[in-house]
């Protein structure tokens, strides 16, 4: 693929999913914004206008960098420091033909044993042709491409049949062959002085840095520990997460409302107290919810009216309103309410007569 098609080429694979994915996480925060929560609403706007921005910049800048890192490429400039340029060119390494003994790979041939009395001699002919194949790599510690060739044999024995006299005349000197018939220049010809800044390159930190350090026993037994800590740190904070949240959770910072619930939990963090009873005979445990009353009165941080009393609970109301008079002790516990003293309100009798 040429240059000035890759990322042509990379948009067109890519590009459909990415788009499809950016317009649906839009989509779904607009339409979490009709929700008429107001910090619910802020928090969706400003994740669909993130959101929109991201896909901007994934079909513009994104593109455009990955352009100027092809021609820098192409120009064998260093990934990092870019105003330098590896002096090492596209090489292509020249071979040539040898054909040469090789003694873990031969084929020889033996003559007929002179003890033979056939009239026939026979022959083995050997035919062998070489190929060359060529592979382009490219080096990234000194951002080059380099061409090898490798050598591809194909050996063919086929027997033939000649006269005692040809066979004299014409028998064939021991023989060999070998695959690699291809040989390169002393490698010494090949090398290519390299800058001083190459090694300040990422592939070159990659390669001789960072991997070398995470293959080391000890950092892959750390590394394992790490995770192991980190996974107890995460499902211990799991136990210590509560149920719902708080005001400044869900109001925008740097507003009016989230100072003023900031405010009020420090330095006014009081709220109501709730005893919730179950099956519980409320006219014969009157006595019972007074005393419960007055003991809150012991609680260090319970705040007290002027009077240094207690609020007064659903019940002190619920008697002011019928407006029981006082009793004595062994008629109240008898007769938890009585009906002297009441006023004949039309609200009342109405409801007497219900």
């Amino acid at each position: 693929i040429l240059y000035q098609d890759r990322t042509g080429e990379c948009l067109k694979r890519t590009g459909a999913s990415v788009a499809l994915t950016s317009i649906s996480n839009v989509t779904a925060f607009f339409m979490a914004a009709l929700i008429p929560i107001p910090a619910l609403r802020a928090f969706s706007l400003q994740a669909a206008v993130v959101v929109v921005f991201n896909f901007a910049m994934v079909l513009l800048i994104f593109p455009a960098i990955l352009s100027m890192d092809l021609y820098r490429r192409r120009d064998r400039r260093l990934d990092i420091f870019c105003c330098f340029s590896s002096p090492c060119v596209s090489r292509v390494i020249q071979i040539e033909p040898q054909a040469y003994l090789d003694s873990n790979d031969n084929t020889r041939y033996s003559p007929q044993p002179p003890y033979s009395n056939h009239s026939f001699a026979h022959e083995t002919q050997i035919t062998m042709q070489s190929t060359v194949q060529l592979r382009t790599e490219y080096d990234p510690r000194t951002q080059s491409y380099y061409t090898t060739a490798e050598p591809l044999s194909e050996i063919s024995v086929q027997p033939t049949l000649s006269t005692p006299h040809d066979s004299s005349s014409q028998t064939p000197e021991g023989t060999s062959s070998t695959r690699d018939l291809l040989t390169q220049f002393s490698e010494s010809g090949l090398l290519c002085p390299e800058p001083s800044c190459s090694k300040w390159t990422l592939s070159a930190f990659a390669e001789k840095y960072y991997a070398p350090f995470l293959l080391k026993p000890k950092v892959k037994v750390a590394v394992i520990f790490f995770f192991l800590a980190l996974l107890s740190i995460s499902l211990y904070g799991t136990t210590r997460v509560r149920d719902g949240l708080d005001l400044t959770d869900i109001v925008p910072r740097e507003t009016r409302e989230y100072d003023f619930i900031a405010a009020q939990f420090k330095y006014f963090s009081f709220y109501n107290m709730y005893v919730v009873t179950q099956k519980t005979d409320y006219p014969r445990s009157q006595r019972l919810l007074y005393d419960l009353h007055k003991s809150f009165a012991n609680v260090k941080y319970v705040l007290l009216e002027g009077n240094n009393q207690l609020p007064k609970m659903w019940l002190h109301y619920f008697r002011d309103w019928l407006q029981v008079r006082a009793a004595e002790p062994i008629e109240y516990a008898q007769f938890p309410f009585y009906l002297n003293g009441l006023r004949e309100t039309s609200d009342f009798v109405e409801a007497i007569e219900k």
